[in-house]
């Protein structure tokens, strides 16, 4: 199967003309899946006919050191059906747990099409804590629609069905609360909005968990949740849409300047997708050529044991 295959047929390789499955960055994995080969016990829907391809590679060759520890996938997603699907969205649940996973916080970027993940605190402590605390960013490069965090229990928790699932793909809450400016979301009166948290946290602006009313109130740190989406409106019969995604990760001097890192990580990453960049293949080193030169011990000396 050629991923790269504009048709999105099949094709029989011939590796022995020299064919290759197409390959991104440094090393590359794919997978195909379909939403008709078991029963849908979580969603508790019917099959529509959706396959998606994936595709998962990593970067962070010598000339984007910085995207070394992110990785990237796209996800092409076709109608097999014969009937068209309307009000497409393809949702990405996160439990980012990062580092020591009771102490966390969540934010959006709209401007970067991405959810923010940051510690909410100082420290990253406990066994599993990084220390100094980095921010992970997931980052839709090909665009999203809408992004929120998911608050334990109730109608802010996470998703029991596909319907729930398909309300936070349009930043709605389970029982179908839009997504409201302020607190947390839930609890206010605020504006409609499809973004959660969009606030600068390293200032501590308005709506952050750091400052949740504008008066400079936060909110308690704990595990955060979140959904992000990108909206594909209608596919037709055999038609596709492509959606590509980077897990970022950067490590600052303090819990506010990771956050800064990974904006700087974002852009970057952009700016090689939108060159067309991101997906070339990344060369190995070249093999050494010539005899080895013997450093320590000296050529023909004896060497027994300590």
């Amino acid at each position: 199967l050629d991923l790269g295959d504009p048709g999105y047929g099949t094709k029989t390789l011939d590796l022995a003309a020299g064919e290759r499955p197409v390959i991104f960055g440094r090393q590359t994995a794919w997978w195909v899946m379909n939403d008709a080969g078991a029963p849908h016990a979580w969603s508790g829907n019917e099959p529509i006919g959706i396959e998606i391809r994936g595709t998962a590679w990593v970067g962070g060759g010598n000339d984007e050191p910085e995207l070394y520890h992110s990785t990237f996938y796209r996800y092409e997603v076709i109608n097999r059906a014969s009937a068209p699907i309307e009000d497409t969205f393809l949702g990405l649940y996160v439990d980012a747990d990062l580092g020591n996973f009771s102490d966390d916080y969540i934010g959006t970027d709209s401007t970067r099409s991405m959810l923010v993940f940051y510690n909410g605190d100082s420290e990253d402590e406990g066994a599993n804590g990084y220390g100094v605390p980095p921010a992970l960013g997931v980052d839709l490069l090909s665009g999203a629609w809408a992004a929120m965090n998911l608050l334990k229990g109730g109608a802010r928790g996470t998703p029991s069905n596909g319907w729930e699932a398909y309300g936070y793909m349009q930043a709605l809450w389970k029982d179908g609360t839009p997504l409201k400016e302020g607190s947390d979301g839930y609890s206010t009166n605020g504006p409609r909005t499809l973004w959660g948290f969009p606030g600068d946290p390293t200032t501590q602006a308005f709506w952050s968990e750091t400052n949740t009313d504008g008066q400079g109130t936060p909110m308690i740190p704990s595990s955060r949740w979140g959904m992000i989406s990108a909206r594909l409106d209608r596919l037709e019969p055999g038609g596709h849409k492509t959606v590509d995604v980077g897990l970022l990760f950067a490590q600052g001097t303090d819990r506010f300047d990771s956050i800064i890192e990974l904006r700087r990580t974002s852009d970057n990453a952009q700016a090689l997708y939108d060159a067309g960049a991101l997906t070339d293949r990344i060369a190995e080193p070249p093999a050494p050529t010539g005899r080895p030169v013997l450093v320590s011990p000296a050529d023909g000396a004896t060497v027994g044991d300590p």
